[in-house]
């Protein structure tokens, strides 16, 4: 029991993390784009 238990938080620790880097992906693509839109109007 304990180690379901155990594996399962690790589970849920992993699905977290993925969340959290598939997240930290999607700002940084829409940072990068607003940059890019930034200096055409800089131009």
């Amino acid at each position: 029991m304990a180690q379901f238990l155990l594996y399962r938080s690790l589970r849920n620790m992993i699905d977290i993390a993925t969340m959290i880097f598939m997240d930290i992906k999607l700002i940084k693509e829409y940072v990068s784009i607003l940059n890019v839109q930034f200096f055409v109007l800089l131009k």
